[in-house]
């Protein structure tokens, strides 16, 4: 059969533009075209459909991991039982001071508990490579004992240290928390941060 360039042309698009509408091969006479390129676009579609749903899986499947992850932080606070009916506690003039190596740092602060006793002021030093980056465990501070531990999870420059400050007589804790950026050698944190007290069980 002889057909126009403008057929040829014809028979070229229509699978793809008309896949949806064109039922009748009077509209494109190559029927055996139509045969042949439905299916390619029926098979690229379930390809992308099938794409789209792995996608999702791997969703979910990566939020069920987040999940199962965070489950041991959790854990590791399952003595705390509720907020204390207590004033919030204000870390006050935090400081830190490294020398110039960086393996030996002193920390300084007061703890002002908002309850009309004195402020207790703490002083501990911390060695390490680097000292900055240093955990202390047990350290005694008046009526408070004090642990801390850095971490670096959010990718370097993005280092936080956190500290768990315990009055075990009145079993109450409070985890305060700086940023590697806020904690300038030698100088006091401004403004003050104040924690809500927990209480142990």
């Amino acid at each position: 059969m002889f057909m126009s360039e403008e057929s040829k042309m014809l028979n070229c698009r229509c699978p793809g533009r008309y896949k949806r509408t064109w039922k009748s091969s009077s509209l494109c006479p190559n029927s055996s075209l139509i045969t042949v390129i439905q299916p390619r676009v029926h098979t690229h579609t379930l390809k992308h459909q099938n794409k789209q749903i792995k996608m999702q899986l791997t969703t979910v499947l990566l939020g069920l991991v987040g999940t199962a992850l965070a489950a041991p932080a959790l854990e590791a606070r399952d003595t705390v039982s509720a907020m204390a009916a207590a004033p919030q506690w204000v870390i006050k003039s935090f400081t830190r001071t490294c020398n110039k190596t960086d393996t030996s740092c002193k920390v300084t602060f007061g703890v002002d508990t908002q309850s009309g006793a004195a402020v207790t002021d703490c002083a501990y030093t911390v060695t390490g490579t680097p000292a900055s980056r240093a955990p202390t465990n047990g350290v005694t501070c008046g009526p408070y004992t004090l642990s801390s531990s850095w971490s670096g999870q959010f990718g370097e420059g993005n280092g936080f240290t956190t500290w768990s400050l315990v009055n075990w007589s009145k079993k109450q804790i409070v985890w305060p928390a700086y940023a590697d950026w806020e904690l300038v050698n030698g100088k006091a944190v401004v403004p003050d941060k104040s924690y809500a007290p927990q209480t142990l069980a």
